[in-house]
């Protein structure tokens, strides 16, 4: 069953004490998503024993835009059950039953952060890049000019928090997010965020904790001042230097990051599972369209999934197109958990019989949701 608006403060409790988080933890960690106000009580699936909630998983829908495609992802997230009620089995039945609500409600995709062994039952898998970037005073220093900027707050001007929007509308990939959204994230307990411009542009960085004490947030904008920003902040606080979590797609900041760090490494994203192949390689369309555009080829490729067999065709014939049904040429026919991985972070990582030129044009697709938005 789902939540209901009268059982908010049940469900409060419950979470604070499956986590053994403080009161008021995930209203204050994530007001867009866990106020009173902002739930969407039909996507917080619950389970009841005599009338009490001992149980739950919830369904955080996310909508993913890369440059002009949209790809909707089912986010999971407050997987909890109380510690005297486990080992019944209530995660896997409210697992199983989100996994079908996300697949009728049009979802392609579903993403997680969590232990790879337990949602590795459910089907997801450990996928993605997400590049991680040092700079230091003495890289920034070093590799280029650090014009003068002027620095704010966040809470000092009105229109403020308008230059962000903007900003994080324009980057080639990011997470949808609605006005509201962007006031409730950006006013939240315990994140500061600081803005700089120069002759009218804009770059701002958000971050948890004080002087850099924690992990950041998110930054964007004119790299040049992003950079003066960061360099100011660091020799205000005399710290050497800041980890920034970026997504692995190129970007004119991207590029600038790679340009400046003084050093750089890769993790991992999170966990996904495909919810329906169809359906992803529908939703990616328009960006592989556009990324085989001019390409002389000519072939066919289906992909299919093992365990039930879903199978789509890609074909280069006449300009991409694709075909939910028969199977043609050239065939990746794979576990559920290893296409995860053929899709999302490279065909290298899987043993194929059979190799096709185009595969590594084409995949990994793009994927990232920026810490901000993570549940």
């Amino acid at each position: 069953m789902h939540l209901k608006k009268e059982e908010f403060r049940e469900m409060m409790f419950f979470l604070e004490k499956s986590y053994g988080h403080s009161r008021g933890f995930f209203p204050r960690t994530a007001p867009h998503v866990w106020r009173k106000e902002t739930i969407d009580y039909e996507n917080r699936i619950i389970a009841k024993e005599e009338g009490k909630i001992v149980s739950h998983v919830g369904i955080f829908p996310l909508t993913m835009v890369v440059k002009d495609t949209e790809i909707k992802m089912g986010g999971i997230g407050g997987v909890a059950t109380l510690p005297e009620f486990r080992g019944k089995g209530y995660m896997s039945k409210l697992m199983n039953f989100s996994i079908q609500k996300m697949r009728k409600d049009g979802y392609p995709l579903s993403i997680l952060w969590g232990d790879r062994q337990r949602y590795g039952y459910f089907g997801y898998e450990v996928t993605g890049r997400e590049i991680i970037f040092t700079l230091s005073r003495r890289s920034l220093k070093r590799s280029l000019r650090l014009p003068s900027v002027n620095i704010m707050r966040l809470e000092e001007k009105e229109d403020l928090l308008e230059k962000i929007i903007l900003i994080h509308n324009k980057e080639p990939i990011h997470i949808k997010r609605k006005r509201e959204d962007y006031t409730l994230i950006f006013t939240k307990p315990g994140l500061i965020t600081y803005l700089a411009e120069k002759e009218g542009d804009f770059a701002y960085l958000s971050f948890y904790g004080e002087q850099f004490s924690s992990a950041l947030g998110e930054c964007g904008g004119n790299p040049e001042i992003l950079f003066s920003l960061i360099y100011h902040l660091l020799e205000r606080w005399e710290r050497e230097s800041l980890e920034i979590p970026f997504p692995y797609f190129p970007s004119n900041l991207f590029f600038h990051l790679l340009k400046v760090c003084s050093h750089w490494y890769f993790r991992p994203l999170g966990m996904v599972k495909i919810l329906n192949l169809r359906e992803t390689i529908r939703s990616y369309f328009p960006f592989l369209k556009k990324r085989t555009q001019g390409l002389e080829f000519k072939g066919t490729l289906t992909l299919e999934i093992e365990e039930n067999k879903e199978r789509i065709t890609l074909n280069f014939n006449s300009g991409l197109t694709v075909k939910e049904d028969g199977e043609e040429g050239e065939k990746v026919s794979l576990p559920e958990r290893e296409m995860v991985k053929f899709l999302f972070e490279s065909p290298y990582m899987v043993k194929m019989n059979k190799s096709f030129p185009l595969i590594y044009l084409l995949f990994p697709l793009p994927l990232y949701v920026a810490p901000l938005d993570r549940i």
